[in-house]
């Protein structure tokens, strides 16, 4: 495992300079303009957010993506206002972004992408960022889904490329993947991963009949998808697939994805097979435990027997980040116990360095240069 479980890797106070720098703010060694900048951050840097859940001021946090840059984790996220639908016009209509050391104290930065204007892919809304740092270039990629007010019920995957995970660019190319007549010719929730030696990405869909699905592309070059037959369809079940992923896991894959219902709850299940194409028939296995209920799970650290997850949750009329550790010893039996306290993560990073981890996730730390 390449990433660092170091969860003391910045102070609040370096949190806070590093903020500043970023942001080209010159700060004076003491006096009220200091003070002022210093009072503008500590909403974020001091509220207990493993308990409560991070959330920026004003808004929530929805479908979700982190890396670590090799300092920091990054947090890129659906930014929107809470108690208004997410499919009204004006609301989901741009990014979060925050960074953390510790992913205790918080430090948001600047929108990182939002829809573009009327005529284009992407102009109603944009939802479900997944970051990753390219392996083909020096860049980091975010593959999102959007509509458009034109076609609103037809969610596309398009992406955006940075150098430094502040400033992004839209690729000119616009939308990139939709999945084939198999569906309903809508997808979401992009997430990609190495397969081979091409990449893969899996979004949740609906088969022709209205059937929930898993998507499946391939690329060389993680800007040209070819469409697949679907990695799966969930035949017979009352809920809808929503935010999917896959790992390779004990020499096999290890897919999972949140289970949307009419009742509400959003239960993860996980699907084991030695074989990709092996998903498509694999038995579902609901998550037990005491956890958040895992909504969008992404996997910071992936053990030989346990991950470190993150997932967003409902609270009250909005959404926030939260933490988890999955137990995967008995893979028939996966339970989550969520994270509320400091002490979880170290005693989490001190079983990690004494097992071999299953595999890298996607959130694997950037060499020095």
């Amino acid at each position: 495992m390449a990433t660092e479980l170091n969860f003391a890797a910045y102070t609040n106070e370096e949190m806070a300079g590093w903020y500043r720098r970023v942001m080209g703010l010159e700060l004076p060694a003491a006096g009220l303009y200091r003070d002022f900048y210093t009072s503008a951050l500590s909403p974020y840097l001091e509220r207990p957010y493993l308990d409560a859940g991070y959330a920026p001021l004003g808004g929530y946090v929805k479908d979700f993506s982190m890396v670590h840059d090799g300092r920091a984790w990054h947090l890129f996220h659906i930014d929107g206002r809470p108690g208004e639908p997410c499919t009204v016009d004006g609301n989901e209509i741009s990014f979060g972004h925050a960074s953390s050391g510790d992913l205790q104290s918080w430090v948001r930065h600047p929108c990182p992408l939002a829809v573009g204007n009327h005529g284009e892919w992407d102009s109603r809304h944009v939802w479900a960022p997944f970051v990753m740092r390219s392996p083909l270039a020096d860049e980091w990629l975010m593959f999102y889904m959007g509509t458009s007010h034109e076609d609103p019920h037809h969610g596309r995957i398009g992406r955006a490329v940075s150098k430094d995970l502040l400033f992004w660019a839209k690729d000119g190319a616009g939308d990139l993947y939709r999945p084939g007549a198999w569906s309903r010719r809508n997808c979401r929730d992009p997430h990609v991963f190495r397969y081979g030696d091409a990449f893969a990405m899996v979004t949740t869909a609906n088969a022709a009949d209205g059937t929930g699905a898993v998507a499946l592309a391939l690329s060389k070059d993680l800007k040209h998808w070819e469409d697949q037959e679907p990695l799966r369809v969930f035949k017979g079940e009352t809920w809808t697939p929503e935010s999917s992923g896959v790992m390779p896991f004990r020499g096999g894959w290890l897919g999972w994805v949140s289970a949307c219902s009419v009742e509400g709850t959003i239960p993860l299940y996980l699907m084991f097979a030695p074989t990709l194409e092996g998903l498509r028939e694999a038995r579902i296995v609901p998550v037990a435990g005491t956890g958040p209920r895992a909504i969008a799970m992404e996997v910071l650290h992936a053990g030989a027997t346990e991950w470190l997850i993150a997932c967003f949750e409902r609270v009250q009329d909005s959404f926030g980040l939260f933490f988890g550790i999955l137990d995967l010893c008995d893979l028939e039996r996966p339970c989550l116990t969520t994270v509320a306290r400091a002490g979880q993560l170290v005693a989490y990073s001190e079983r990690a360095a004494q097992s071999r981890p299953s595999a890298g996730p996607r959130t694997t730390r950037v060499p020095e240069r």
